[in-house]
């Protein structure tokens, strides 16, 4: 319906400046009968009249709503034009207790606001959990007349809380669906999107806190601007952490809480471990099929046994000497500054996978960082090897393989044969009955990679692979090497200990 003159009691006729006000037309000032034109009678001037126009059921008031508003309005001059409006907003607020009309009075503004548009929206900022705003408008006519009895409409507004939630993929998720335990070192980033239907504008912070108790009330506050939070050094102690969200807004509505990890989320791990950066080198274990970590048959329990010997005289030297990163049932850190952050606390890594695609190939930029740190050193065994990986050091990759298999055998026993100029690497040999499930791609390497292994001829009939193809180089600074077998089959001389020594130490 049409409404006309609402009498707004006195107590709301103070109005209210509003910042938002976008998204309208100007009118095209006529007269009542549809004509332009100069006004045709120059003895005495009428005042305009104003119409506010909104559907409503008839009879009723509007509903309570959300505090985003469209109205539009138009002005009538029986002889002249319409050439603009005035507008202001009122608002009344209840008191919950005795129902008491109470004015906010740090939203009122007596003055009105100028505009040649016929339309507006706006974002009433409500600051209680209920309040009815009140809308006035008067028209202007081309001599400056002004309607004295402005047409108005009330719109009572609940406050709709805020809410907030993890940006989707942000937070790892588990590959198998089975439980897992998501490990990070002492920096992780959290991201997130908030939002509110009384409108951005009206959050007022976001608080976060780490492994809040009941009743606690430290929640550390974050700007209404704010989407992520990167902790780190001394927030992040080592042991198991949960991460904890809300967001408030102006009325001091508080969104649900958020945490992580969530039990009720069915990707989420079942625990966060922080873990503390000990020593100078890293072992990434990156292969998803692998045995758990303390099984002997692992390779991560393979590959702790090396370390130990080579850097602890046998003892376990894990959380002192070494530190491991475990990311087979798991993903890396959304954030890429934290995966980079997390490299460069270490000098020298040892990055292992076997089936499946590494997750280094969704880090690319952070193992740039690493290596191009002078005197940092990283060594990659994979056999999903991506043309990413290889950096600056080989022109194109081939299939050596291509049965899908690579086996010793009593009259074929696979070697990787050393070919580094210093001579300090071993010879590495396949183990009898230790089948490589796949297809072994190899290098054809640029003018500026220097190769190190090649695998020795075949002579089994017909022959596992042609000639001796390339499978392992690195750069002339040693910073990256790359393999692109898994070296744990490879043990039967007992001498990958001495592999890893040269390649990460000599």
């Amino acid at each position: 319906m049409s409404l006309r003159r609402f009498i707004f009691p006195a107590l709301a006729l103070s109005a209210l400046v509003f910042w938002v006000f976008a998204g309208c037309q100007e009118s095209e000032p006529v007269g009542a009968d549809g004509l332009s034109g100069p006004r045709r009678s120059p003895v005495e001037n009428l005042p305009p009249e104003t119409h506010l126009s909104i559907s409503l059921p008839e009879g009723q008031l509007p509903e309570p709503s959300s505090s985003n508003k469209t109205l539009h309005w138009w002005g009538e001059d029986v002889d002249g034009r319409v050439v603009g409006y005035l507008y202001r907003w009122g608002k009344l607020e209840f008191d919950p207790v005795d129902s008491a009309v109470v004015i906010d009075t740090s939203w009122i503004d007596t003055s009105w606001v100028e505009t040649s548009l016929d339309s507006g929206v706006f974002v009433l900022p409500i600051r209680s959990a209920t309040a009815t705003f009140t809308f006035q408008v008067r028209a202007v006519d081309d001599a400056g007349a002004i309607d004295q009895s402005p047409a108005a409409i009330s719109f009572p507004v609940f406050n709709s809380p805020p809410e907030v939630r993890f940006r989707p993929f942000t937070n790892p998720m588990g590959q198998s669906g089975e439980a897992y335990t998501f490990y990070t070192f002492d920096v992780h980033t959290f991201q997130w999107d908030g939002s509110d239907l009384d409108g951005q504008e009206s959050i007022k912070a976001f608080y976060y806190a780490l492994d809040p108790q009941p009743g606690d009330t430290s929640w550390l506050e974050l700007p209404n601007t704010a989407s992520s939070i990167t902790l780190r050094d001394e927030m992040l102690t080592p042991g198991s952490h949960v991460f904890w969200l809300k967001a408030e807004d102006i009325a001091g509505f508080e969104s649900e809480r958020i945490h992580f990890p969530d039990s009720t989320v069915a990707s989420d791990p079942v625990e966060w471990v922080v873990k503390q950066p000990a020593g100078e080198y890293l072992i990434v274990d990156d292969y998803a099929m692998d045995f758990p970590p303390d099984d002997p048959r692992s390779y991560l329990y393979y590959y702790r046994a090396i370390f130990d010997s080579l850097y602890n005289g046998g003892s376990p030297g894990e959380g002192d000497i070494y530190s491991v990163w475990e990311l087979s049932d798991t993903q890396l850190p959304s954030a890429s500054a934290d995966v980079t952050e997390t490299l460069l606390k270490f000098r020298k890594i040892l990055w292992f996978s076997y089936y499946g695609i590494p997750k280094l190939t969704d880090a690319f930029n952070s193992m740039y960082s690493f290596i191009n740190t002078p005197g940092n050193r990283m060594v990659l065994t994979t056999m999903s090897v991506d043309t990413g990986m290889v950096v600056d050091l080989a022109d194109s990759l081939f299939m050596a393989t291509s049965n899908g298999r690579l086996t010793s055998s009593p009259t074929d026993t696979v070697r990787m044969i050393p070919a580094d100029a210093a001579g300090l690497l071993p010879v590495l040999e396949l183990v009898r009955n230790d089948i490589i499930g796949r297809n072994v791609y190899a290098f054809e390497p640029s003018a500026t990679a220097e190769v190190i292994y090649r695998l020795d001829e075949s002579t089994s009939t017909p022959p596992q692979y042609a000639g001796t193809p390339v499978i392992g180089i690195r750069r002339q600074d040693k910073s990256y090497t790359i393999i692109s077998v898994p070296l744990v089959p490879f043990r039967g001389g007992d001498n990958i200990g001495e592999l890893i020594r040269v390649l990460l130490d000599e």
